[in-house]
């Protein structure tokens, strides 16, 4: 049984690693021969926060700024993202597809289920991070693109490390609410915080200490890329892993496992009260048939509704938090270069 959820969980999401790991090579390829033919200067000219906040730190050449840009930031932000699409999935996931009673028809233990999927989460992610360390050694050859002084491999196992942070995360939020809505959006949402936390904190004054509070801080903080291996940096990550991975036993243990039809929805359950039926039907509407548009657009209306609030309430508070930030901006513009 163990070794059959396991090798499910490979074959249900080897595609997704293997093509991030690709696109994300090619996209290493195509920037590393894009930045020899155009002038760093409007890289290097840059101001140093502006430049930590994107991954390029100090621009010594060609494969500093591509590993910066390509590696450090967007394959940081593709891998935990395809993490956490794998954590999330893999018991939540299987909740709400009706599969985890089949799973759990076996006389194996809950704990031994939840491990082979965690074992599959982090094969398939170290699998993702070594072909992108492969597409690291290969594109620099082709190209003769210089990479001394770089520290790729460092680079590497700390994007691996924030990687299982948010996948084990997605896991442990499944694991404990059998909701894979929950388990992928708020790892998703701290990884975006995080990363604009971590950018931005440094830049304003007295509050770079904050900046300490948030993963992706563990992550670049220390410039992997151009300074090596930072060992305390790693075992925080490490850390909050392993304890992501025990919430998930215990959690996952405890609790009893829904069917994909058992319960009423949020909805429903905000319809059998009448204080909230009529904001509840209006909310979520009714899926009209009179046209396939018509019922594409109503049958999604809880969902533009929400993201629209979001989105609304986002704006407002853009002005308070630049603002806030004003001194700080006029000493990044100021410091811009003519060209960008």
């Amino acid at each position: 049984m163990l070794h059959g959820v396991f090798t499910k969980s490979l074959k249900d999401r080897w595609v997704s690693i293997l093509v991030a790991s690709v696109a994300l090579g090619l996209y290493l390829l195509a920037a590393m021969a894009m930045y020899k033919e155009i002038d760093l200067s409007i890289y290097s000219d840059l101001p140093e926060g502006l430049r930590e906040a994107f991954g390029l730190g100090s621009i010594s050449g060609v494969g500093q700024l591509a590993f910066g840009a390509v590696y450090s930031f967007v394959g940081a932000l593709a891998l935990s993202g395809v993490a956490i699409s794998i954590g999330s999935s893999s018991i939540a996931g299987e909740e709400r597809e009706g599969t985890m009673t089949m799973l759990l028809g076996s006389p194996e233990s809950r704990n031994r289920l939840l491990l082979s999927k965690a074992a599959g989460l982090v094969v398939l992610v170290t699998t993702g991070a070594g072909l992108l360390w492969a597409a690291a050694l290969v594109s620099p050859a082709l190209l003769d693109v210089g990479t001394e002084g770089l520290h790729i491999g460092a680079l590497m196992v700390h994007m691996l490390a924030i990687a299982l942070f948010f996948g084990l995360l997605a896991l442990a939020i499944g694991a404990c609410t059998g909701s894979s809505a929950a388990a992928s959006g708020y790892p998703a949402g701290l990884l975006v915080v995080s990363y604009l936390a971590a950018g931005v904190l440094p830049v304003v004054g007295d509050l770079d200490w904050l900046a300490r509070f948030f993963p992706w801080y563990y992550y670049n903080g220390s410039d992997p890329l151009n300074s090596g291996f930072d060992p305390a940096h790693l075992v925080v990550l490490g850390g909050f892993s392993l304890a992501f991975l025990a919430v998930s036993l215990v959690g996952f243990r405890r609790r009893d496992i829904r069917e994909r039809s058992a319960g009423p929805s949020l909805f429903g359950r905000l319809r059998g009260r009448r204080v909230t039926r009529a904001v509840s039907d209006r909310l979520s509407g009714t899926a009209r048939v009179s046209a396939i548009w018509v019922r594409t657009t109503t049958q999604h209306r809880t969902m533009l509704i929400v993201t629209s609030a979001l989105i609304f309430v986002l704006g407002i508070w853009m002005g308070p938090m630049y603002n806030q930030m004003d001194e700080s901006l006029k000493t990044l513009t100021e410091d811009l270069p003519d060209s960008v």
